[in-house]
């Protein structure tokens, strides 16, 4: 498959669909944030729209505070309900579409997802000018949430990319990929806060729109198929259990050569890493505004400043442990599981606006950790197991934020009055036990590197 797309046209096709689909979340997703909590204010019966006015016109005040201390436990009742619209349907469907394209073609899983994206997006920017109870604005996350969402469309650029590259190039490729959605995201940080004080909630939902809008078109005409198929692209053929039970098999059925503890040690480490991301994500903002009165611009500023160190730390890190001083990859996983424990500890103890920023430099290596244990996956299992464990982790991934939201969202709800906060000693925590995880990882893939792999053959009936 690799040489039916040559030349540049390999960078054509994938790479502007990665900096669509992050650019348009992130344009849009903490002023969606701050969508809820307007919404939750206006309809709390003890305010009226002129006190919820001053969450935009005075954030900082004494007033703004108490206002989000009165509405923040209202809304994050809503964001759990949006969590679970979000998560629960593609989670389960990110099981059969991996699959299900290797059959049937790539162009689906993204003309159909991104539709939904659109659909959803053009929704909140009717809603958005109504003054209506904050649970309506749950109907625009059903569109994307019954066409695959982030999980069809993420797993589809990893998988055409490997259709259109060979092993020597490959890497490049991918890593192009990861620029163009960091590019994505930075760009959208500057571009919503931006876009919201001018115009408003409506024109950035808009632009999440039209972005996605542009990624459908671009994805009918100038994406080439990269697999061919006679057979009928049924609803009933993408639900087949049978491409379920193979790939739960390839991961837990003893052989030669296949450390199922090196591997589950392996997934289990990304689902604690994606359990603080995530976690830390749902409270970030209302964090920052209830202790510091911060608004979507201020909030985005330091976000953009944080995605900037992450950057920075993790190739640093790679490059001056991995490459100039030739240690073990679990070296850089227990360095970043240091960096994400001390920044969480610095968070809890925030009262002024330079301690966020400080935090986020102690934690400039924290998303060293991910990249770093898929590497340790791909040696550990052979190419023709690799699309199915990584359709696991990634059905992990979309899994975790389920659980991980409500649970944050709680402890940080219970617990607004205290100093420090206790919220981030739970980040603070958690990277102890990646840390446990890297040292089993070391030692169990020492001993499978002098094995010989006996490759997985299905056998479910």
């Amino acid at each position: 498959m690799a040489d039916t797309i040559t030349g540049w046209r390999r960078f054509a096709a994938m790479e502007p669909l990665a900096f669509a689909l992050l650019f348009a979340f992130s344009v849009s997703d903490n002023v969606m944030s701050d969508l809820f909590v307007y919404q939750t204010c206006k309809s709390t019966a003890a305010l009226n729209i002129s006190d919820c006015d001053i969450l935009h016109t005075n954030s900082s005040s004494d007033r703004a505070k108490d206002i989000e201390k009165l509405v923040q436990p209202h809304t994050t009742i809503v964001l759990i309900f949006k969590s679970c619209i979000d998560t629960i349907f593609p989670t389960i469907m990110s099981l059969f579409l991996g699959p299900w394209s290797d059959k049937n073609g790539r162009k689906p899983l993204l003309v159909i997802p991104f539709t939904g994206f659109l659909l959803g997006y053009f929704s909140l920017a009717i809603l958005s000018n109504f003054n209506a109870n904050p649970y309506w604005l749950l109907l625009s996350s059903i569109p994307s949430s019954l066409l695959g969402g982030f999980p069809a469309i993420l797993l589809t650029f990893f998988c055409y990319i490997t259709d259109i590259t060979d092993n020597q190039n490959r890497a490049w490729h991918l890593a192009c990929i990861q620029t163009m959605i960091l590019i994505g995201m930075l760009l959208g940080l500057f571009v919503g806060p931006a876009v919201f004080s001018h115009f408003g909630y409506a024109a950035v939902f808009c632009i999440s729109g039209i972005t996605c809008l542009i990624a459908v078109l671009h994805s009918l005409f100038f994406v080439k198929e990269t697999v061919q198929s006679d057979s009928p692209q049924t609803l009933r053929s993408v639900f087949d259990k049978t491409l379920v039970k193979e790939l739960f098999c390839a991961v837990t059925k003893k052989r030669e050569g296949f450390d199922r503890c090196l591997v589950w040690s392996c997934i289990l480490a990304i689902a604690l890493h994606v359990v603080i991301l995530e976690g830390n994500g749902a409270v970030g903002f209302y964090f920052v505004s209830s202790k510091l009165g911060w608004n979507v611009s201020q909030y985005s500023a330091y976000s953009a400043a944080q995605m900037v160190m992450s950057i920075g730390g993790m190739l640093l890190i790679i490059r001056v442990v991995g490459s100039l001083l030739k240690l073990p990859e679990t070296v850089i996983i227990i360095l970043s599981c240091l960096s994400t424990s001390v920044s969480g500890l610095a968070k809890a103890f925030v009262y002024k606006p330079w301690h966020m920023y400080f935090s986020a430099s102690i934690g400039m290596f924290s998303s060293s950790a991910t990249p770093v244990i898929r590497s340790i996956v791909s040696k550990s299992v052979p190419p023709q197991d690799l699309g199915k464990t990584f359709s696991l982790i990634t059905t992990m991934e979309m899994t975790i934020p389920f659980a991980t939201t409500p649970l944050y969202i709680y402890v940080y709800t219970h617990t607004l009055k205290y100093y420090p906060c206790p919220v981030w000693f739970l980040s603070a925590a958690l990277p102890v036990f990646i840390i446990i995880l890297a040292v089993i990882i070391d030692r169990r893939w020492r001993r499978l590197k002098e094995s010989q792999y006996t490759p997985f053959e299905a056998d479910i009936n």
